[in-house]
């Protein structure tokens, strides 16, 4: 306890990120199998008032309960961050410190703005990652969106439909930590970008059989949205990890902020366009084949993103 920080506290663990992240995925095969039970009887109304009890609650215990991350505590505040990594340290049952690393004056004056994500050794990065994310949230809010919607179009019964959709967030959760897991082996841009590829050929796979649904054993439903969640869905939840590691821990929430945010706006764009384009008529075979364009784009921007830190 005597020494500087361990090395294993100051870096960002793939596992630790993708298991975080595949919490979410979780909460959504949860909710997803308890609003399937529930919405009949008591309402969407009753669905939305828990769900924003249960998250007004969360944030005020995370609020309370979940330290400021270490490596930023060191970073923005090297001279009084001591006291308050020490304190973080006990919190999580590690041995405290006497002394912590020497910050550069050039990370301790950088500020944490969009600038700092556009410098010319960070603009390429930060290009592709923003691309990344805005075309994967396209085709993963087509497929979360409007898969209930098809499912019941092709004469599944709503319940079953919602309940199918969920295996689409049950095979993230396995895809998300896997990847995390074998990133510690295998560059996690490469990873990532394979798991954009193998989930375009899912989404063709059940685009072309989307008009006959109904005739499918419900069992291969299952299996084929099962395989949409590990592969793309998993990829994309890895997306995260691919920002944490290109930026400094100073300027990392930015990354991830701006990154998340404008990639939202392909969340909000998607919804719209395939509404818009079923209401022209457009076949759910070609739909299909339409949205798994942006998983193809997804996947070459974060094959060109180098997965190191940026200086």
């Amino acid at each position: 306890g005597g020494g500087g920080l361990p090395q294993d506290l100051c870096e960002c663990s793939r596992i630790a990120i993708s298991i975080l992240v595949a919490a979410a995925s979780a909460g959504a095969v949860a909710g997803g199998l308890i609003t399937a039970a529930f919405i009949s009887s008591h309402g969407w109304q009753t669905i939305f008032l828990y769900a924003g009890i249960i998250t007004l609650i969360l944030g005020v215990l995370i609020q309370l309960l979940v330290p400021e991350s270490i490596a930023f505590t060191i970073k923005r505040h090297p001279e009084i961050a001591l006291e308050k990594v020490n304190r973080t340290l006990s919190y999580i049952g590690q041995a405290t410190v006497t002394h912590i690393p020497p910050v550069s004056d050039t990370v301790k004056t950088e500020s944490a703005s969009v600038t700092s994500l556009l410098t010319a050794g960070r603009r390429q990065a930060t290009l592709l990652s923003w691309s990344a994310f805005f075309t994967g949230f396209v085709v993963v809010y087509f497929i979360s969106s409007w898969m209930p919607q098809v499912l019941s179009n092709s004469g599944l019964t709503q319940e079953k439909a919602i309940q199918a959709t969920a295996a689409i967030p049950l095979g993230s959760i396995i895809g998300t930590m896997l990847m995390g897991y074998l990133g510690q082996r295998i560059p996690i841009n490469k990873l990532i970008a394979g798991g954009f590829v193998f989930g375009t050929a899912c989404i063709f796979l059940v685009g072309s059989m989307s008009n006959d649904l109904g005739q499918i054993p419900y069992s291969l439903i299952l299996t084929m949205l099962f395989f949409i969640g590990i592969s793309l869905m998993g990829a994309f939840s890895n997306l995260y990890n691919i920002v944490m590691v290109i930026y400094p821990a100073q300027i990392r929430s930015t990354g991830l902020g701006w990154a998340a945010g404008l990639g939202r706006a392909g969340a909000s764009i998607s919804p719209i366009l395939a509404g818009l384009l079923m209401g022209l008529g457009v076949s759910m075979p070609v739909l299909f084949t339409l949205f798994a364009v942006p998983a193809l784009a997804a996947a070459a921007c974060v094959w060109m993103i180098e997965p190191k830190e940026l200086p």
